[in-house]
């Protein structure tokens, strides 16, 4: 059986699955008469997304054997979730809470 990972973000490796998942979600989630064209509103998501990766804890699941291929992403910019995201295939396997795993702990002063 193949261990799942959770392992730093890699611009060279991750940058156009995490813009396309993150976009495409974006796009088809979002009320059509909010977005303007379909080629202003990825131009849109491109900046916002490169913008948040200079700022973000983007974490990123994969298999221990194979780091190149992506099961999921999490975005982390100022302690708020920005977006979270599992292939269809490795949903309902825990990989969300995987990649949220001690990033929202703070100490109790």
């Amino acid at each position: 059986m193949s261990k799942i990972i959770v392992r730093p973000f890699n611009k060279s490796i991750d940058y156009g699955f995490i813009l396309g998942a993150w976009a495409s979600g974006a796009y088809y989630s979002a009320s059509k008469k909010d977005i303007g064209s379909k080629k202003n509103f990825f131009k849109q998501m491109k900046a916002k997304f490169d913008d948040a990766i200079k700022s973000s804890r983007i974490r990123i699941a994969c298999m221990e054997e194979s780091p190149e291929t992506l099961l999921g992403f999490c975005v982390i910019k100022n302690d708020t979730l920005e977006w979270i995201y599992v292939k269809d295939l490795f949903r309902k396997q825990k990989i969300a809470s995987l990649l949220l795993l001690n990033q929202f702990i703070r100490s109790v002063d």
